[in-house]
């Protein structure tokens, strides 16, 4: 495992092999102090065609892409077509994916972490990436909820 240090990217390579399809990028798409101290990082991964969402304060789970589609669309705006797309990227299904980008406008003193979704044939959009792991982290929280209510409570009674 490799961590990239300017961007956050985790490279793992599985096996002993050197083959470059054995490895696959994790992103890290925030990192925030909670009110403790402790340090809270939050991670992307492809797997099983979803998209997987795991912090380190054991908020997790696994969304479609039309999931990530919906929060990107509703989140993201067109990046400037000057705006060089460099950085970790996490390829989905259909020649979709996810890309980390730093990048410092002219009005910012200090660069920004900002998550674009490519998509096939359409421009890209970006968005703060610590804004968009707010949205996924609440979508996974809100799934766990409602694995967490019993069948029962959900259906209405017969009465």
């Amino acid at each position: 495992m490799w961590v990239d240090s300017s961007t956050g990217a985790i490279t793992h390579r599985q096996g002993k092999s050197s083959n470059p399809a054995t490895v696959r990028t994790v992103l890290l798409i925030d990192e925030h102090l909670r009110m403790d101290g402790v340090a809270v990082r939050t991670h992307l991964d492809w797997q099983g065609g979803r998209v997987t969402i795991v912090s380190d304060d054991g908020i997790h789970g696994a969304l479609s892409v039309g999931a990530i589609a919906k929060v990107m669309e509703r989140y993201g705006k067109p990046l400037d077509a000057t705006v060089s797309l460099e950085g970790p990227r996490l390829t989905l299904d259909d020649g979709a994916a996810l890309r980390m980008l730093r990048f410092r406008a002219q009005v910012d003193v200090i660069a920004r972490d900002y998550l674009v979704w490519e998509r096939p044939g359409e421009e890209p959009l970006a968005a703060l990436s610590n804004g968009v792991a707010a949205a996924l982290r609440y979508l996974c929280l809100q799934m766990a909820e409602a694995r967490a209510v019993p069948d029962a409570a959900r259906e209405p009674s017969g009465e």
